[in-house]
């Protein structure tokens, strides 16, 4: 199949094994390295990266709250590239902002999202990003009824009271890595019989995947939350 990226062959690699290679990096003589970090220990090693020719700004992306949010930091690479591509974000937004008040016409769905790992079941907060993009999608998180789990991140909730939300839910989407319908019911027999699957409607997000495994919904999802919302 056609590759979104397709320019990804021609990019040198300076980060094959999980680890920045400095020396791998410094030898391409950048003016600035763009780079995030998850936890303290990979911000040190990035912070060693800067020399009196290269900086190093930090792209913390990943921690916008809204959808629109994250594909804003676009404005920010277009002034470091002097691309011009303010009017870019702005059609984003704008057919964002039109699909989200479209769907305030449709009825609201009720939605379960995840797999249970190790004997949770991880659920984004009320103010996290996913249940942001959900709720403008004209849908009902099942488990932030009652106005439950404030903030932002996630929540990791019981498997019994996993299983009464999923079972009341007309909509499930992200089910762990399971690729088909019979990998999930095959977790539990509880999840087997509920009634997403029962109706098949139940969403994964790997319809466009990239032959090393890249996939389309996190990739270009991240700077085009429209294409998901229409979704």
């Amino acid at each position: 199949s056609r590759s979104a990226f397709p320019q990804k062959e021609k990019i040198p690699s300076v980060q094959p094994f999980g680890e920045i290679m400095p020396e791998a990096t410094l030898k391409l003589n950048p003016d600035i390295i763009v780079a995030y970090f998850v936890g303290n220990q990979a911000k040190t090693n990035l912070s060693r990266i800067p020399s009196s020719r290269t900086h190093v700004l930090f792209c913390q992306s990943h921690l916008e709250n809204h959808p629109l949010g994250r594909a804003e930091w676009i404005v920010l690479f277009s002034m470091l590239t002097n691309s011009q591509q303010l009017e870019t974000f702005e059609a984003i937004e704008d057919e964002y902002m039109r699909l989200k008040t479209d769907l305030l016409k449709t009825t609201a769905q009720k939605v379960m999202i995840n797999l249970p790992y190790s004997g949770t079941w991880d659920v984004p907060k009320k103010n996290a990003y996913l249940s942001i993009l959900l709720r403008d999608a004209k849908t009902q998180p099942v488990w932030l009824e009652n106005n439950s789990y404030q903030g932002t991140g996630s929540a990791q909730i019981g498997l019994e009271l996993g299983y009464q939300l999923l079972a009341k839910s007309d909509y499930w989407i992200n089910p762990g890595m399971c690729e088909s319908l019979g990998c999930i019911a095959a977790t539990d027999h509880r999840i087997g019989n509920c009634s997403p699957i029962k109706n098949k409607r139940v969403f994964q997000c790997d319809a466009t995947m990239e032959a090393d495994g890249a996939n389309e919904y996190w990739d270009l999802g991240a700077v085009h939350p429209e294409y998901i919302l229409r979704d």
